[in-house]
């Protein structure tokens, strides 16, 4: 075709059908010959044509296999237009892509949101300074500045907490001092709104699991850290005491003593009492207490857990509570107020106390007695700290046996050379035998120092300076003839046996630890791990594995007979055990319990 013919197609406006159809019919022609690609020839760069298939349905609306063959057909034309292997197309598209794009794609963006990095912040306990860290080693994650999500931390807290200095009780070097200080003190302003807006959340999320019509929260206090919290927790949750879950309302950097809860508990206490039978959508709230007993005696203007009246819930004696007798009268909060109206009539004289039934302070809250929780994992501490305290004590004596045998043998044996088949007991027993025996030696010498010193001073006549010397002498000896006496009188040292030793080894395997301080006390998860069956089953055959294996072959018959009867009496603890462990299986949980647990509940611990 001559270039006349070509410029005259192009500048013409017009070009006839039948040269339309047969110029279509040619290039389809082409296409199909050349894979679907065709140059156009034109008075500059080529032009080329790619085949495209014409679609009927969306890509949403087609199957996978169309799908596919749709996305190839896509790859191939951004591999002709980018002139390369199409990589670079697919990352500006992702970088201009939407959030909303990339949500329903299952793709997370590059750049997190603000929120997301205070939620972060928050759900991982994060600090400022670990922030900082981690943003230096992942930059790909594009976490916002700090200063933005302080301000965005400022827009969400603004109006809602009030934060200041008081005068409140702090601890001095001593621990058993006090003295005034200015302590942080920071309180929620809106508290109804802040839980409702939760109860929001876990309604939308679906775990919010109302009973009968209401939903239960817990008001409590709990301390820690160095620092005092009062918080609310959603009951008709799974896992309501998770750090998630819980609201702090109330926040102060002090012991919780008298002094600081009065001081600052009456900033939120009449919020909290008002939420209490309000209407939240069609449930009604309902709030309960919670909190170690020696709190909630505080709360409740009692004197304390070990008074004449120690309990909260009836107004027995501590005597009749130990003598078992049932309790004729239950507490009410109508009731506490009025014993604190006698002990004010009485002049808070020194017997005023009893008069009031040991009611020495107005109640600080007014929820009702029957709507305080038993504080059920600290009584579930304190009597399997008992508990174990009472095994450990009857392991020790079966020891304290195998020790005395062992020190009769120890002492009537003059051969050294056998050393080799003693275990570490005996060998520590045949050890104190022999240092025993030495310290005896160096008592009686220092005797026969006393004796014949200060005599012979006389007899040969000395000065007043020579006998002063002998009678400082004989002083000094005495004093460590004392301290030999002590060290003669200590046999085996409490938890030095050999069952009491493996008892310790057993919790240490089964990661049941005890704490260094608080008298050796076990924690709330060692305890309900201690209180499994199969647990406390094998923590029994201890003793009896270490008697039959170290013990059996080393002492007499006699001896022997005493042990086995120890054994059996370890048998009647082990039933405590198991009888207890049912009922902290029982009341340590979060789940509703219905009438029939209730009822072995009670069978259990009667």
């Amino acid at each position: 075709m001559s270039k006349k013919l070509l410029y005259a197609v192009e500048t013409t406006t017009q070009i006839h059908k039948s040269i339309q159809q047969l110029s279509d019919k040619v290039l389809l022609k082409n296409l199909k010959e050349n894979d679907g690609q065709h140059k156009i020839q034109t008075f500059g760069r080529p032009r080329k044509v790619t085949l495209i298939t014409n679609t009927t349905y969306k890509s949403s609306e087609v199957s996978k296999k169309t799908l596919m063959k749709r996305n190839r057909e896509v790859e191939d034309l951004a591999r002709q237009v980018n002139n390369d292997d199409g990589k670079q197309n697919i990352i500006n598209q992702l970088r201009n892509a939407s959030s909303e794009h990339l949500i329903a794609a299952n793709i997370e963006s590059s750049q997190m949101t603000v929120d997301k990095a205070l939620a972060l912040i928050t759900d991982c306990n994060v600090t400022w300074e670990q922030l900082r860290k981690i943003k230096r080693y992942s930059a790909c994650c594009g976490i916002p500045s700090e200063r933005k999500i302080r301000q965005r931390q400022r827009e969400l807290i603004d109006g809602k907490f009030v934060a200041t200095t008081m005068q409140l009780m702090q601890r001095s070097s001593r621990y058993d001092e006090f003295r005034l200080a200015q302590c942080a003190v920071v309180w929620m302003t809106d508290v109804h709104g802040t839980v409702t807006s939760h109860l929001e959340q876990h309604l939308m999320l679906n775990n919010l699991v109302p009973h009968n019509g209401e939903i239960w929260l817990k008001f409590g206090e709990d301390q820690g850290g160095g620092s005092t919290k009062f918080e609310i927790q959603i009951v008709n949750i799974k896992n309501p005491n998770a750090t998630r879950n819980v609201v702090v309302v109330l926040l102060f950097e002090a012991p919780d003593c008298m002094f600081n809860i009065e001081a600052t508990l009456p900033n939120i206490s009449h919020a909290i009492a008002k939420m209490d039978g309000t209407k939240w959508r069609d449930y009604t709230l309902r709030l309960f207490g919670f909190g170690d007993y020696a709190y909630l005696t505080k709360l409740y203007g009692l004197l304390g857990p070990n008074a004449r009246y120690p309990c909260l819930y009836c107004t027995q004696t501590a005597k009749e509570i130990k003598d078992g007798e049932k309790p004729l009268q239950h507490r009410t909060l109508m009731q506490i107020n009025q014993d604190y109206a006698k002990f004010l009539e009485d002049g808070r004289e020194e017997m005023a106390k009893e008069v009031s039934r040991c009611v020495i302070r107005k109640p600080l809250v007014d929820t009702e007695i029957d709507h305080v929780s038993v504080p059920s994992l600290h009584v579930s501490l304190g009597i399997f700290k008992k508990l174990y305290e009472k095994l450990e004590t009857d392991a020790h004596e079966i020891d304290m046996i195998v020790y005395k045998s062992q020190v009769n043998i120890a002492e009537n044996d003059d051969n050294d050379d056998d050393d080799d088949e003693l275990d570490d007991f005996s060998e520590r027993i045949k050890i104190q035998v022999k240092e025993k025996s030495d310290l005896k030696q160096k008592r009686e010498k220092l005797i026969e120092e006393i004796e014949d010193g200060l005599p012979l001073s006389f007899y040969q006549g000395d000065d007043k300076k020579s006998i002063e010397k002998e009678i400082e002498k004989i002083i000094k000896a005495k004093e460590e003839m004392s301290k030999i006496d002590k060290l003669l009188d200590n046999d085996l040292p409490f938890g030095t046996g050999p069952i009491v030793n493996a008892l310790d080894e057993f919790l240490q395997r089964n990661k049941i630890q005890r704490q260094q301080y608080h008298g050796k006390a076990f924690n709330g998860n060692h305890v309900h791990k201690a209180l499994q069956v199969p647990v406390i089953h094998d923590l029994f055959k201890v003793p009896k594995e270490v008697v039959k294996s170290k013990i059996e072959d080393k002492i007499g018959i006699g001896k022997m007979r005493l042990v086995a009867t120890k054994l059996k009496k370890l048998e009647e603890i082990k039933d405590l055990f198991l009888l207890y462990g049912e009922v902290h299986n029982s009341m340590n949980h979060c789940n509703f319990m219905n009438d029939a647990e209730i009822y072995h509940l009670g069978k259990y611990i009667h």
